[in-house]
Formats: C-alpha cells, structure tokens, sequence
C-alpha cells in the first residue's frame, strides 16, 4: 500500500493538485484557473510538496455559481 492509499485511508486534510481536481471533477488546469489563479483556493507549502487544504477545496466549489437545472 503506498503513503498516498494510506492517507486518504485515514482522512487526508490536504491534497496534492491532481487529487484535489480529481476530487472536484475537473482538468488540472481548470482546478488551476478557476480556484487557485482567483484566489479561491491557497496553496500551501510543506517541505517540497504543494498541498492544498480538502475544506478549502470544499469551500471554493460551494461558491462557484449554481446551474439553472433546465440549462445543464
């Protein structure tokens, strides 16, 4: 089992941006420009790796507009 399997076993808090667009559904890219370059979303530091805090992640997607459900 490797360390990635092992956190998200035990409730990971902070994700790496492939996880962290993989959870909301989207490119990593588009992760990048809808939540992170309008400041939606920080990214953090630790060690070398940048992380991105799950509930902020939860946050930010809550906010993004609602869809007429007729339009989608």
């Amino acid at each position: 089992m490797t360390s990635q399997h092992q956190s998200s076993a035990i409730g990971a808090i902070a994700i790496g941006i492939d996880d962290a667009a993989k959870a909301v559904g989207v490119h990593k890219a588009t992760f990048r420009r809808q939540l992170i370059d309008t400041g939606l979303v920080t990214p953090r530091k630790i060690g070398h790796r940048t992380v991105y805090l799950l509930a902020e992640v939860q946050e930010a997607v809550s906010e993004l507009p609602t869809v007429d459900p007729k339009a989608a």
